[in-house]
Parts: structure tokens; sequence; C-alpha cells
């Protein structure tokens, strides 16, 4: 129970108050260049759980619901419109900053995670299960080309193939065999709900494990949205291959997979993490090899740039019907990536909770540059009328947009939250 409490509590309140804080520090340190007075610094809302007063007279303080923080400015209107948008801007600003120097940083600390070409899956309509590749080969060789390790360099082999065949070195039960795989165009939706075909092997790669509740089907049995039953149902074929479907939307699609005895074993005990999970694979194979720094500049303006994109995709997605608040998560979905991100750095280290944290401060410095009163976005926003009609609105206006905002963030915040558990605790 120790253990659950500080994968799942204690350490998803640390992570979202270093990223808070940051967000915060980047409004604070602006405001204090432009020599405004800080009453308070605050971690949190409600009631103070602990703090201090510096020199300056500011506050500092943690407060006991650490679901947001704030940094309380005398006399903001006072000041220039410019001043005042470089200072709602700073905290996201810190956000993305604060991202790209973690990833640099344990880009240059750890080096780059490298899963084994090892295949835990194989869609059925792909080229590879045509071709006879099995659940539990290692990719030896594409065309010749060496491939230790899953890299982009496996799709751009797929992509240079134009259609035709791949000659695929693989390593079976210890016997080394050769394929030859007809690469076929399969659908892939994109971040923006676009349908893209690509050129593709078929082949999930380790590195990917699955939720029971993203499980439509095992064999013929209907297991979506039916968490217990697609775990009992999976307990039948352990130690085989077999067909499930998973996937949302269009994206749905049947699988051949390993069901292995004994990465599972937590089916047998409702108190482990790994209750409702399928693992596919043992993540203390991953290695990490050192790469230069300038790769490690580029992978982690990389990464702030995907998680900005895929998170915009989201909301572009459920604004036009092609997806629904589900897809949207909420403390309780933090929390428990949080959890799952810690449980893999008991065998692998510390990187992927630096990660995790990475994307939670890009995601968050994404969020508040939305154009709500509540966030930065919406105090940008006031900023630019005011500067473009030579007057802020009125308080009446305020008012109003303040409301209709604060109503559509509860709302959407019940339904996310209300979504995360019951995804977590239904079926």
């Amino acid at each position: 129970m120790m253990e659950w409490t500080i994968h799942y509590i204690i350490m998803p309140l640390v992570v979202l108050s270093v990223v808070i804080f940051v967000h915060e520090m980047g409004h604070f340190l602006v405001a204090r260049y432009y020599k405004a007075r800080i009453p308070v610094f605050s971690v949190g809302f409600g009631r103070e759980i602990m703090g201090y007063t510096d020199q300056y007279g500011t506050r500092w303080k943690l407060s006991v619901f650490p679901l947001g923080g704030y940094v309380s400015i005398d006399n903001q209107d006072a000041s220039p419109v410019s001043q005042r948008a470089v200072i709602a801007l700073a905290g996201p600003f810190a956000n993305f900053l604060f991202a790209i120097l973690v990833m640099m940083a344990v880009a240059m600390t750890y080096g780059a995670p490298k899963t084994p070409s090892y295949v835990v899956a194989l869609n059925t309509g792909g080229g590879a299960y045509a071709a006879g590749m099995l659940p539990r080969d290692t990719i030896l060789a594409l065309d010749g080309q060496d491939i230790p390790y899953y890299t982009e360099d496996i799709k751009d082999i797929v992509a240079q193939a134009k259609g035709e065949v791949v000659t695929t070195d693989i390593l079976r039960d210890g016997q080394k065999m050769t394929l030859s795989i007809p690469v076929r165009s399969m659908h892939k939706t994109g971040d923006f709900g676009e349908d893209n075909q690509q050129p593709m092997l078929g082949v999930v790669f380790a590195g990917n494990n699955l939720k029971l509740n993203a499980v439509n089907r095992v064999v013929d049995v209907d297991t979506e949205g039916k968490l217990s039953l697609a775990r009992d149902e999976l307990k039948k074929y352990l130690g085989q291959n077999i067909v499930i479907n998973f996937g949302k939307g269009r994206d749905r699609e049947d699988f051949v997979t390993y069901i292995d005895p004994e990465l599972n074993k937590a089916w047998f005990n409702p108190q482990s993490t790994k209750y409702n999970s399928l693992i596919l694979w043992d993540d203390v194979n991953v290695q990490f090899l050192p790469i230069p720094f300038q790769e490690a500049v580029t992978d982690a303006f990389e990464l702030a740039y995907d998680a900005c994109k895929k998170t915009l995709g989201v909301f572009y997605q459920i604004i036009v019907g092609k997806k629904d608040t589900g897809d949207l998560g909420g403390v309780v979905a933090i929390s428990s990536m949080t959890g799952e991100v810690t449980e893999q750095a008991k065998f692998i280290g510390a990187y992927f909770i630096f990660k995790f944290i990475a994307i939670l401060s890009v995601n968050i410095g994404f969020v508040n540059l939305l154009p709500l009163p509540m966030f930065d976005g919406g105090h940008l926003l006031f900023h630019a009328i005011e500067a473009i009609r030579g007057r802020p609105p009125s308080l009446k206006v305020k008012g109003y947009v303040y409301g209709v905002s604060i109503m559509f963030i509860l709302l959407l915040s019940l339904i996310v939250t209300g979504r995360d558990i019951w995804e977590r605790v239904g079926g």
C-alpha cells in the first residue's frame, strides 16, 4: 500500500507541483524584472500549508490544493499593456523552455533509449503477417541493413520500398530466417484526424503495452468497455498467439499477439499496479546509447513540437466532433500516468520520469495559451483587444466572459475526471 501511495499519490503531486512552480516562476521573474510588487507566489490554491516571506515582501507558499498556482501582482492594470502581455506570456514560455532544458540534460546524461527490434504484435492486414512473421520474432535486418534496435530507419526503408517487397532477416527461437514481406499501404489517423495512408509492414515493436480497457475484442468475444471480461478472456489464452482487437474509432484493427504468462502474472493479483494492463514486452531490455549534443538539442525541440501538435490535434478533433472529451486527461489520468512511469523507473531508471515531466510541462504551457480568461491566453486576448481599441473591455463584459469560461472549465473538468475514474475502475 505504501508503494502504491508513493507512485500514484505522492509522485503525481510532486511532478504537478514542479511544473506549476516553473510556470509561475516565469510570471514572477518577468514581473520582478519590471519592478512590480508581488505580494504572493503560491503553488496550489486554498489554505496555506507552509510558506515564508522574503526580503521583498513576497509570501512564498504551498497551498492545500496543488492543482494550479498563481502570482499576485499589485496594480498590474496601471502598467503598460505591452508589459502585462509579456508577463502573461512568460508562464507558458517558462514551461516550454523548462521542457527543452530537461530533455537536453536527460539526453546528455542518459543518452537515447533503444528498444530491441522485437515484434510484440502483427496487424492481421499487414504484409509481415501475410509473409509468416510471428509475435516474439526479432528483426535483424531489412534489405541488407542491420536493425539492432527500433529506429526511424525502419520507416525510411519501408517508405523507399514503394510498394515492393522488403527482404527481412529475422531471429525466431534462436534460428535465423529470411522473409520476403510485401509493403502495404495501411491506414493511420493523423494528429488532426486526417486519414493517412502510409507504407507499412504492419508490425508492433517492443515499447508498447496495452491497458485492458483498450482491448475491444479477444478472439471472438466482445470486451469493449468490459475490463474484467477482457482480463478473464485473456487468461484463457496464456502462452498462446491469439487475435485481439484494439484501438479507437477508425484505428480499430485486429492484431495477433502472444499472451505471455510470466509477464502477465499481475492478472492474478488485484493489488498489482499492472492488474489492468496487457504486458507485451519486458522493459528491462531497454538500453541507453550516448548521443551527441547537437542531436540532444534537436530531439528536445522535436519533443516540444510533437507534444504541442498532439495537444492541439486533440482539441481540434473534439471541436469538430472526431473525438470526445474522453481523449482529454484530467487529474486522475495525470496521477495514473505518473504512477505508471514511476513503476517503469524502478527497472530502467529515471529517464521516463523526466520525459513525462517535460511533456506535461509542454502541455500545461500550451493549454495556458488557450484564449479563455482563466488562462494566460485569455489575458493575452484581453490585452490585444485593449491594444487595438485603446481601452480595456468593460468590467461587465469581462465578468460575463469569466462566468461562462468558469462554467465551461468546471463542466469539462467534471466530464474528463469522471471518464478518467470510470476507465480505471469501471467494467
